[in-house]
């Protein structure tokens, strides 16, 4: 699939879950909350050999809003646009003091092709307490597009990393993973590692956020999880 048939696909995809957000959680569509995250194609992301579908739990910061009528496709582009550029002058310079994106350079730096997602497409403008409410993470997630699912459908990453995740989000956007985590008890030891699962040929490596400072925490905790993706890297 080329990009521009990729870029319509989840152009189109995008447009419906926006008609979505504002049948199931006009709420979240309110000037305090941000606009959604849509994901940005990487230049050379259809032809790169290894893709990476970097997670995060939500964004921050002032992005706009003008969400109450709806959003066009036009407006989708501009916001993916807008995370492309922010992708691209962080990876280029590979400056930035925030964690989040400096685990994201390590990544990057691995000869693969990176893409930029948030599990929670929309958080509370801001720099400080961006998260969502569980209800208002329950009302986000109610969307009959489970908008992670259908975007690593088109993109096809062969590893999606969690940087953090929530458990509300993850139950409804990838139930059967959450399954696997959860019900069957794989999180009681997570604090003490990454938790890896492989599902339909797509590695799925699940971390704590970069600035987590947890209890359980290993000195070398950063290193592991750059360790970790590079063995995912070296299976494809």
């Amino acid at each position: 699939m080329n990009k521009i048939i990729m870029r319509e696909i989840l152009s189109a995809v995008y447009k419906n879950y926006a008609k979505e957000l504002k049948e199931k959680c006009p709420q979240l569509l309110a000037d305090e909350y941000s606009n959604p995250h849509y994901v940005a194609i990487p230049d050379g992301w259809e032809e790169a050999h290894r893709r990476i579908m970097i997670v995060g739990k939500e964004g921050y910061g002032d992005l706009g809003s003008g969400k109450r009528d709806g959003l066009t496709v036009d407006d989708i582009v501009k916001i993916q646009d807008t995370n492309k550029a922010i992708v691209e002058k962080i990876t280029d310079t590979k400056k930035d003091n925030r964690k989040f994106w400096q685990r994201f350079i390590k990544i990057a730096e691995n000869d693969c092709s990176c893409v930029w997602n948030n599990i929670d497409k929309i958080f509370i403008k801001g720099k400080v307490k961006c998260s969502l409410c569980d209800a208002e993470r329950i009302a986000l997630h109610s969307t009959s597009i489970k908008i992670l699912q259908e975007e690593i459908k088109i993109l096809k990453p062969q590893t999606v990393v969690f940087f953090g995740w929530y458990r509300q989000s993850l139950a409804a956007e990838l139930p059967e993973i959450y399954k696997d985590f959860y019900e069957n008890g794989n999180y009681i030891e997570f604090n003490k590692k990454i938790y890896k699962v492989l599902k339909d040929g797509i590695n799925y490596i699940f971390s704590n956020h970069p600035s987590w400072r947890g209890r359980y925490k290993p000195a070398d905790y950063e290193n592991n999880v750059i360790t970790c993706v590079k063995e995912s890297l070296e299976r494809v």
